[in-house]
């Protein structure tokens, strides 16, 4: 059973635009945390194979890109005063601020294109979320 080990220098190598000041390494690795619950990181808790003798890698990506946005995530709801959302406008007069919340709706779409590797996570996770076909007849074309 492969496990992913996080690696915090390996992380900040490989995301350097992300601004690490204020992130202690234990502050990261309960965000990490957070990313295994939502990845799972075991063969028998996670969708995403891994297994370093084959080269397949696929589970350590999605849970360091999963990380990636938790990170950025939470320095921008702190940034805006604890508000979760998606920042819809800005204005700079007599300051305003318009967070639109995130809808139940969208299987939480919204939430991950926040950023730009939540994006990069759901576009990879998009062949985990689509359903199979089920044909229960002999001829299942639909005009025949």
């Amino acid at each position: 059973m492969s496990v992913v080990l996080f690696d915090y220098e390996q992380f900040c190598a490989m995301f350097p635009h992300i601004d690490m000041q204020g992130w202690t390494q234990e502050a990261a690795q309960l965000q990490w945390s957070i990313a295994e619950q939502i990845v799972g990181n075991t063969d028998n808790t996670s969708f995403a194979p891994y297994d370093p003798s084959k080269n397949v890698f696929e589970r350590r990506t999605l849970l360091y890109l999963a990380l990636a946005h938790l990170l950025q995530s939470t320095k921008a709801n702190q940034a805006y005063g604890g508000l979760g959302g998606r920042l819809s406008s800005v204005s700079e007069g007599s300051v305003s601020v318009s967070i639109q919340p995130y809808t139940a709706k969208s299987s939480t779409a919204e939430y991950w294109a926040t950023t730009p590797e939540g994006l990069q996570y759901w576009l990879l996770t998009a062949k985990y979320r689509l359903g199979g076909r089920l044909y229960t007849s002999k001829t299942y074309h639909p005009w025949t």
